[in-house]
This record gives C-alpha cells, sequence and structure tokens, in this order.
C-alpha cells in the first residue's frame, strides 16, 4: 500500500455443499478490516553524480504513529555510497553510469510495523577512461578515442602542446620518448571527468626508393631501400601487394608504380616514396631484302638493309656460315660476298646511343646457283629458211622454263625470219634464271 489507512479485504469463495436436499454450490463471504499504519514512498533530485533524496513517508494519524527509523539501501552499476544511510533525507553519490535501484525501507513506532518502497534512477556522467594505442611510432598517426556521448563534449591533450576536441582523433608525436595523454569529457551539466596516461613514442622509420626511372624494353631495374636494415618488407606494385617481393630489393620488369612498406618488428611500419619505371623508344631493327639470291659461277652478291636509317643508332651485322661485308658490318646496310649455295642467316643488332637500347632481327637469305644456258647452232644464217635452235641448260634439269625471245617456250624454236634470238632459262624450284648468247639470222640481199 503506498497510502496508510484501514482498507476492507473481502473474499468470495465457492464450495460444493452436500445434501439434503440435493448436491449444490455454497458461496462464502469472508471480510476483515487491514490496518496499514505507514506507506514508504519517497523522491529524488539528480545532480550529475549526487543524487538527493526526500523522504515522502506517510502515516496513520488516528493511530498516533509517526517513523521511527529509515534505511537507504541501493544496488546498481558499483561505486555508489550514502553520507548517511539511516538519515531520513541522505544524499547518495555514484561513480559511474547506469540504473541504481534506491530502497527505502521505513519503520514506524506501531507496533515496529514497517515498509518499504523501491524506484529505479537512472544516473549518466562522464568517465574518461581510455586505452592508449600501441605501438605507438613518432611521425606516424596514431588513433586515440573513446565513445562519444551526445551533448558532452571531449578534450584531448597530447602533452606535446597539441590538442584536439573531437572524441576519436588521430595524433602523429614528432620525436620518440614519452609523453602523458590526458582526456577531459563534460556533461550537459558543466560536469568534468579527467583521466590520463603516460604513453611511449617508439623512434620514427623512414625508408625511401630511387625516384622514376626510365628502362629498356625487355630490360629490368633493381629497387632497393635506403636504409636495408628492416624486420620485414613488402613490396607493390600499382597498388597491389607483389606475391614474394619481401626482400630489400625487388627486380622490377614491367613499367608501373612501386612503393614499398616496411616494419621493424615493433610494429611501427614506413612507406616509401611511390616512383615510376617508363620505357624507352625501343630502336627499330627491321631487316629488309630478297629472301632467294642467285649466283653464277659459285660467287654472288647479297644486299640488305634496315628499314631505316638514323643518326642515333649503331649498327651491326652477323652472318652464318661466315660471309665477307663490305665495307664493313657495321653500316645500316649490308654488302656481302658469298661463295657457297646453302642458307644463309643474318642478325642485326640495332642500339640507340643515347638509351643504350638494344633491338634485334633476323632474317634468312637462300642461296642457289643460276642455270647456264646456250643456244645451237650459232654463226650467221640466211632468212628464208627454216632454222631450228636447240637450248642447253646445265645442270640437267626436266623442270626448266624456257622462254625464247620471239614468245616461243620450250628447249627448240624454229623461224625462218630475220632476227636477233636468245633464250631465257628458269629454275621453277629456286626462281632462279639466266639468259643464253644471241644467235642471228640475216636478211637476205
Amino acid at each position: 500500500y503506498t497510502t496508510p489507512g484501514i482498507y476492507v479485504v473481502s473474499a468470495l469463495m465457492y464450495s460444493n455443499c452436500p445434501p439434503p436436499p440435493t448436491p449444490h454450490i455454497c458461496p462464502v463471504l469472508d471480510t476483515i478490516h487491514y490496518v496499514v499504519p505507514v506507506a514508504a514512498n519517497f523522491g529524488y533530485n539528480v545532480n550529475f553524480n549526487v543524487i538527493s533524496l526526500s523522504d515522502l513517508s506517510t502515516t496513520l494519524p488516528s493511530l498516533g504513529c509517526t517513523i521511527s527509523a529509515w534505511a537507504w539501501t541501493v544496488a546498481g552499476p558499483g561505486g555508489a555510497s550514502f553520507n548517511n544511510p539511516a538519515a531520513q533525507n541522505p544524499v547518495l553519490t555514484v561513480t559511474q553510469s547506469g540504473i541504481y535501484n534506491i530502497t527505502l525501507l521505513v519503520t514506524s513506532n506501531c507496533g515496529g510495523c514497517q515498509a518499504t518502497i523501491t524506484y529505479p534512477v537512472n544516473i549518466t556522467v562522464p568517465t574518461a577512461t581510455f586505452t592508449p594505442p600501441s605501438p605507438i611510432c613518432a611521425l606516424t598517426a596514431a588513433p586515440f578515442s573513446v565513445t562519444s556521448t551526445p551533448g558532452f563534449s571531449y578534450n584531448w591533450n597530447f602533452g606535446d602542446g597539441y590538442q584536439s576536441n573531437l572524441a576519436s582523433t588521430n595524433h602523429a608525436f614528432a620525436a620518440a620518448g614519452t609523453s602523458l595523454v590526458t582526456l577531459t569529457v563534460t556533461d550537459l551539466m558543466g560536469c568534468t571527468a579527467t583521466s590520463s596516461q603516460t604513453v611511449t613514442i617508439l623512434p620514427a622509420l623512414t625508408v625511401s626508393i630511387p625516384t622514376d626511372k626510365f628502362i629498356c624494353p625487355g630490360a629490368s631495374f633493381t629497387l632497393t631501400t635506403t636504409p636495408a636494415v628492416f624486420t620485414n618488407y613488402q613490396w607493390y606494385f600499382n597498388g597491389s601487394p607483389i606475391t614474394g617481393a619481401t626482400g630489400a630489393t625487388y627486380n622490377a620488369t614491367s613499367i608501373g608504380e612501386y612503393y614499398v612498406i616496411v616494419n621493424n618488428g615493433t610494429g611501427c611500419i614506413a612507406r616509401s616514396n611511390k616512383m615510376h619505371i617508363w620505357h624507352h623508344p625501343k630502336p627499330i631493327a627491321d631487316i629488309q631484302g630478297q629472301t632467294i639470291q642467285c649466283i653464277t659461277g659459285g660467287t654472288g652478291n647479297i644486299y640488305l638493309y634496315n628499314s631505316i636509317t638514323n643518326p642515333n643508332y649503331t649498327y651491326l651485322w652477323t652472318v652464318t656460315p661466315a660471309a665477307v661485308f663490305s665495307p664493313n658490318n657495321t653500316q645500316f646496310d649490308a654488302n656481302v660476298t658469298v661463295n657457297a649455295t646453302g642458307t644463309y642467316q643474318f642478325i642485326l643488332t640495332v642500339t640507340d646511343i643515347t638509351t643504350g637500347c638494344i633491338a634485334k632481327d633476323t632474317f634468312c637469305v637462300y642461296v642457289y646457283n643460276s642455270p647456264a644456258v646456250t643456244i645451237a647452232p650459232t654463226g650467221y644464217l640466211c632468212e628464208g629458211i627454216m632454222h631450228t635452235y636447240t637450248a642447253t641448260a646445265t645442270p640437267p634439269n626436266p623442270n626448266y622454263v624456257y622462254q625464247w625471245s620471239n614468245g616461243v617456250t620450250g628447249i627448240s624454236m624454229t623461224t625462218a625470219q630475220a632476227g636477233n634470238y636468245y633464250v631465257t632459262v628458269l629454275d621453277p624450284a629456286t626462281g632462279c634464271i639466266a639468259q643464253s648468247n644471241m644467235v642471228t639470222i640475216k636478211r637476205r640481199p
């Protein structure tokens, strides 16, 4: 009961009644008068972490009862204490946020009757407890944070002349050593909480790699860290880690962006500068010329040349099997004397004297002997008489193709007309040709 007084309590019950005359239900009503001489009640006022309690308990005036004792208790997160738990209007001080169940037990002088009541009270107090990050490395931003409460204000003092008013912030210490970090939290009522911790700042790590580099296509460049004294390395290419690239050096072969992240086992890390690898323009090596060369009498010339000539290029020709270059093998073109048939493999190496880049090209020339052909009969013949000329080619080959100067084909040609005649023979397997001596049929006077 929250109010003292005399209360009428009635109970209506039903039971099974035996006969006579027959079994039936019997109602039974019982009434008592219940006297409540005292009722517990209280009010409270919260100021930050201090709760002022006011006893509002009442007694039954008609009985002349008064309250003779008060007993206050509290259950909650902890850290709560009364200035006097037996006082009528005590003060409760708490140190933590949370719900506190406050109970008042009052005792009256009317036969020692007691009454009790409990109210939950929600308290929010600022706290400044924080855990510093680890490790903290000089020149590297370290995160400091606490859970933010709406309406609260925060101040971090890092002990090095810098402060922040954010609940969560980052701070980079300039040098290794120790520093006292203090967090102050202020609630809506202006109440504050402060916490300080001394943090250790580890020495800063610094690392660098070479600056941008041009290399020749197909070449590589070795990236090296300065210094090379770290415990762990991870190289990156175009922003992605390179699998297996975990040493102080890396042999880069692809164009793009490179950097490295290092640490020394303490948790401190350092990121190097970014560098790019670019390609020099590749010089042009492009051999031009005929792939089939026919020679006569066991000797002939082969002429090849590079598709472009550039004053910044140097040239070097080689041939297998060996042959004689004229005037030398360092021109943009090659003039070679050969003394045997076969396949000649030429290699041209072109070097850009500005960049040092090299390009190569390979070209094969197939050298064959040209056939030799003569016509019989020879001497001066007269027109008007049919004359038959026959071609003889060496070495003999039944597949030769014969083309006479008057359009006749075949190994023989018959004519009675005056004129000069010759035959051209073609070896279809090699493309080599030969032209015969010239014969003449004279006009009659």
